[in-house]
């Protein structure tokens, strides 16, 4: 009898992140890993492998939690076991195992995934799995190597690689293995997360599969970008057969719709306000026309637009952020206006040259609207986590908390959730 070997890998799922400080996101992170995993139940593999980061914060919300399970919970009532690394979001290192162990231990502790923390696991005769978690820097291949000096390799088992990781060829900087390192791996798979675009080396083995959701912009750059469009997110289904040897792993992509993403460059010569506000608008029109054409609602977009203008600096600052988003009737818009970053119509010209705090205060002085103030305040987590600066004072994190306090009162989000939000993204988020 022939063996065969059938999965699914898939990563990044970042359930519970409150993007823009809006539920609506909290929920599209939700959906996108429920569609994934209702599309695996149509598959029907031996098992999934998930290279991390199922979670967006290393103590996520009950509420998160909750949805967690939920998700896996339809695999576990389908017979379709998971195997799971530890990611960056999930715990940035083993330390929780000395109080008891981490988010992914208890997801274990249920039943609903099998938590592979840097060691070798034997599916069955067939099939072997290495899973290494998150480690800063180097340190991902000092403990890979810790891990292979137990592994025996063997031409009779499929053996997988599971490591959340930058591979070399993904950013041009922050390279945690290298290509050099990773090909010396002698194994049938490799399975990598935390690089949210999918992305494969074939003649390596090598695969990518990218995030479930976006949770930055820069995570818009995907295979399937149409016209700087991109509506969906993407997992991987693969087989291999066994004759005298392993089969090189036929590698497939299945697609899910996410929320639209649309980036929009205009460079305009016109020295008209009123000009250039019309062709922002048009621009957006035309690609919601395109989402349209594709089955998608075009009212649920995100836009980031970025806009070069030969306008001066005084009538520049009349374009107005919000009134451009609610005539174009989408969901939310991120701009930069000639280099510079704007909300609320505030420029954020340089964190060197401005004192960014005085700016946080000037923006939340007078916000009485919990909602807007949690965009504004996620707007700036955005802006820290881009720019690759320091991070706020201890005084800045505490008035932002203590606002939130005041605000909570009647807000979608409760106070505690309000408090880490804060505090996982600002000191934990950017480190």
């Amino acid at each position: 009898m022939m063996r065969k070997v059938h999965f699914v890998h898939t990563s990044d799922w970042h359930i519970g992140f409150v993007q823009y400080g809006k539920i609506e996101r909290f929920n599209d992170f939700y959906l996108a890993a429920m569609n994934t995993v209702n599309k695996i139940i149509d598959i029907q593999p031996q098992f999934v492998l998930h290279t991390g980061d199922i979670f967006h914060h290393q103590k996520p919300s009950p509420g998160a939690i909750r949805q967690a399970v939920k998700v896996l919970k339809k695999l576990k009532d389908n017979n379709i076991p998971v195997y799971m690394i530890r990611g960056n979001h999930d715990a940035r290192n083993t330390k929780e195992l000395q109080r008891g162990g981490n988010i992914i231990s208890l997801l274990d502790d249920l039943g609903l995934i099998q938590f592979i923390d840097d060691k070798v696991i034997s599916i069955d005769d067939n099939i072997k799995i290495m899973g290494v978690g998150y480690y800063t820097g180097k340190s991902s291949v000092y403990r890979l190597d810790d891990i292979l000096d137990d592994y025996d390799p063997s031409d009779e088992t499929f053996d997988i690689l599971a490591l959340h990781a930058y591979i070399e060829g993904q950013l041009e900087r922050n390279v945690q293995i290298s290509i050099k390192e990773i090909s010396d791996y002698k194994v049938d798979y490799i399975g990598v997360g935390h690089y949210h675009i999918p992305w494969k080396k074939p003649k390596l083995k090598i695969y990518c599969p990218g995030s479930s959701e976006a949770t930055s912009s820069n995570d818009w750059n995907r295979l399937d970008l149409i016209d700087k469009i991109s509506i969906y997110s993407s997992f991987f289904e693969i087989k291999s057969e066994y004759i005298s040897s392993w089969s090189s792993p036929e590698v497939i992509t299945h697609n899910i719709a996410v929320r639209p993403k649309i980036n929009i460059v205009i460079s305009s010569d016109t020295l008209e306000i009123n000009t250039l506000e019309s062709e922002i608008l048009n621009a957006i029109q035309e690609k919601k026309s395109i989402i349209e054409r594709n089955g998608l609602d075009p009212e649920n977009s995100i836009v980031k637009l970025s806009v070069y203008s030969e306008i001066d600096v005084d009538n520049l600052s009349l374009l107005s952020e919000t009134e451009i988003k609610n005539k174009s009737n989408i969901f939310h818009m991120m701009s930069q206006i000639n280099g510079k970053e704007k909300y609320q119509d505030i420029e954020i010209d340089s964190f060197i040259e401005q004192n960014l705090e005085e700016i946080i205060l000037s923006m939340l002085k007078d916000e009485d609207d919990p909602q807007k103030f949690l965009e504004i305040i996620m707007d700036i987590i955005n802006m820290f986590g881009e720019k690759k600066h320091r991070e706020p004072s201890e005084e800045t994190i505490n008035l932002i908390i203590n606002k939130m306090n005041e605000l909570a009162n009647g807000n979608t989000l409760a106070e505690d959730e309000m408090r880490q939000l804060v505090e996982s993204e600002f000191k934990g988020g950017l480190k």
